[in-house]
C-alpha cells in the first residue's frame, strides 16, 4: 500500500545505496560508449571509403539496429551471448558478467548512431582545405591533427552529447538482467519495504539522471567553446 505523503527521509536514508548503483550505471555507460564509438568510427570509414556493396551493407546494418528497441537488443545480446559461449566453449550461464553483456548491447545501439555521427563530421569539412593540405605536403597525420580533428570536433560535439545521453538512458533498462545499477537499486529498495516507496525511488532516479544530463551538457558546451575561432 502506498503512503499518503512524500517521504523525503526515506530517500535520504537510501541515497548511499542509490549512489552505489550509479557507479554501475557509469561503468556500463563508459564501456558502451568507448566500444560503440570505436565501432561507429570503423563503420564511418567504411561508409566513406568503402565500395558500393560495403556502403549498402553498412547502411542496412545501421537501419536494422536502429529499428530494434533497446530492451529487445539487451535480451538478444545477453541470451544469445550465453548460448554462443556455451556452444563454443561449454561455459554455463552461471557467473556470467552481466555488465559486459549489457555494455555490448548498448554499444551496438550506440555504434549505429556513431557511424552517422562521424560520417557527417567528415563531410562537413571543406574539401578544399584537405586538398590544400595535401598540396603543401602536410601529410595525413598533420592533416588529421590540424584540420580534421578541430573542425570535425565542432560538428560532432552536439551529437556526442546525444550519444552520451542515449547510453545513459539505455542503462536504465539493464536492471532487467538483474544488474544493480541505479534503477536496479531503486527497484530493490522499493521492494524491500512493507509499504510502497515507488514514487520516491523513481522520482529521485529521475532527478539523478537529469543532473547527469545537465553536467554532460555543461561540459560539452565548455569543450565546444575551446574549438571556436
Amino acid at each position: 500500500m502506498m503512503t499518503e505523503t512524500f517521504d523525503a527521509e526515506f530517500i535520504i536514508r537510501n541515497l548511499d545505496k542509490l549512489f552505489m548503483g550509479l557507479t554501475v550505471t557509469f561503468r556500463v555507460m563508459l564501456i558502451a560508449l568507448l566500444i560503440g564509438w570505436f565501432i561507429g568510427l570503423l563503420g564511418a570509414i567504411g561508409k566513406i571509403y568503402g565500395s558500393k556493396k560495403l556502403k549498402a551493407a553498412l547502411d542496412f546494418v545501421t537501419d536494422f539496429i536502429r529499428g530494434i528497441p533497446t530492451i529487445v537488443l539487451i535480451f538478444v545480446v545477453y541470451f544469445g551471448g550465453l548460448a554462443l559461449r556455451k556452444s563454443l566453449f561449454g561455459i554455463s550461464a552461471a557467473g556470467a558478467n552481466k555488465e559486459i553483456f549489457a555494455a555490448i548491447a548498448l554499444s551496438i545501439e550506440i555504434s549505429a548512431q556513431a557511424s552517422e555521427m562521424f560520417k557527417s563530421a567528415y563531410w562537413s569539412i571543406d574539401r578544399g582545405q584537405i586538398d590544400a593540405a595535401k598540396s603543401l605536403g602536410l601529410g595525413a597525420p598533420n592533416t588529421f591533427k590540424y584540420i580534421l580533428i578541430p573542425q570535425g570536433f565542432r560538428v560532432i560535439l552536439p551529437n556526442m552529447g546525444n550519444s552520451i545521453l542515449m547510453a545513459m538512458q539505455g542503462t536504465s533498462l539493464v536492471f532487467v538482467l538483474g544488474l544493480m545499477d541505479l534503477m536496479g537499486r531503486a527497484t530493490q529498495i522499493d521492494m524491500g519495504v512493507s509499504y510502497s516507496k515507488s514514487f520516491e525511488m523513481y522520482f529521485v532516479c529521475a532527478l539523478i539522471y537529469w543532473l547527469v544530463g545537465v553536467v554532460v551538457d555543461v561540459l560539452l558546451h565548455r569543450a565546444g567553446r575551446l574549438f571556436r575561432w
